[in-house]
């Protein structure tokens, strides 16, 4: 969080407030109103910004949360899950990922393919984020797609499967699952 605006804004209240109250006798009551201003100002600030991350955040725990299910289910059944078994996964997630209230993704896609001149096949899942949630905030947008490139390396984020194209933008988020 950025201290400069909170301390111009503790600055202006004190003035307010040795104005509002004039003599000298109520400093103390004024520094104390400062003060108690001063921490009411870091919380209001603290909550009006502390869901920027967590909504890119979310989406990497998401895909974590998809490949450990499909983990979990290839221990169950011996067989990693393939295209079209998407819903048995949610045996394996405490909530259902494209029926979560507000929805996130319009829908969560098991992709299979082989990379390069390899013979063996490997599992892919694609999140396609819903635009709509963000019709009114572009901004917020914009920072889901720079904080989600920015993790991308670290993990594991892909902008294309059977690719080794890290996620850069897009609504569709890849990730390797084996």
């Amino acid at each position: 969080m950025d201290f400069i605006p909170v301390f111009a804004f503790f600055l202006i209240i004190v003035i307010i407030i040795y104005f509002m109250f004039g003599t000298r006798r109520t400093v103390l009551r004024v520094f104390g109103w400062a003060v108690f201003l001063f921490f009411f100002s870091l919380l209001i600030l603290s909550v009006t910004q502390s869901d920027r991350p967590a909504e890119p955040e979310d989406i990497i725990n998401d895909l974590r949360s998809l490949k450990s299910a499909s983990l979990l289910f290839y221990v169950d059944f011996g067989t990693w899950p393939s295209p079209g078994q998407e819903t048995s996964l949610d045996a394996y997630l405490d909530r259902p990922m494209v029926l979560a209230d507000p929805p996130r993704y319009s829908s969560v896609t098991l992709i299979n393919g082989v990379r390069g001149s390899e013979s063996q096949s490997e599992l892919y899942v694609r999140v396609e984020l819903i635009l709509e949630r963000y019709r009114n905030r572009s901004n917020i947008w914009q920072g889901v797609q720079e904080y989600l490139a920015r993790r991308a390396n670290a993990a594991g984020l892909l902008q294309q499967p059977i690719s080794s194209d890290v996620y850069k933008s897009g609504l569709n988020v890849y990730m390797r699952m084996h």
